[in-house]
């Protein structure tokens, strides 16, 4: 479960940030999607900050490698904590 929500987190970003994706030219005008998915990935964000501070020296650098590790463990632990209740559905689904 944790890899498919790691799986799709990796998707949507690509879709809404990269410039290959077919939605970039739509996204670039409307932010909305984009100011939602940052709020989202605050905690990347962040680290990709502090990183890039740490590692440059500067505080407007940014990390690549620090964002990417960060991305894969918050969508990871969400992932995670989100097969607990399907895993119980599937249970007691079992059951009956």
């Amino acid at each position: 479960m944790s890899c498919i929500v790691l799986a799709t987190a990796f998707l949507i970003h690509w879709l809404i940030f990269e410039e290959s994706s077919p939605f970039y030219d739509y996204l670039i005008r409307h932010t909305n999607l984009r100011d939602i998915w940052v709020i989202i990935n605050i905690i990347p964000f962040l680290v990709s900050a502090l990183t890039g501070a740490f590692y440059y020296g500067n505080p407007d650098a940014y990390s690549t490698v620090g964002f990417i590790i960060a991305f894969i463990a918050q969508w990871f632990v969400i992932g995670f904590f989100l097969s607990i209740p399907i895993a119980k559905y599937l249970r007691s689904r079992k059951r009956i």
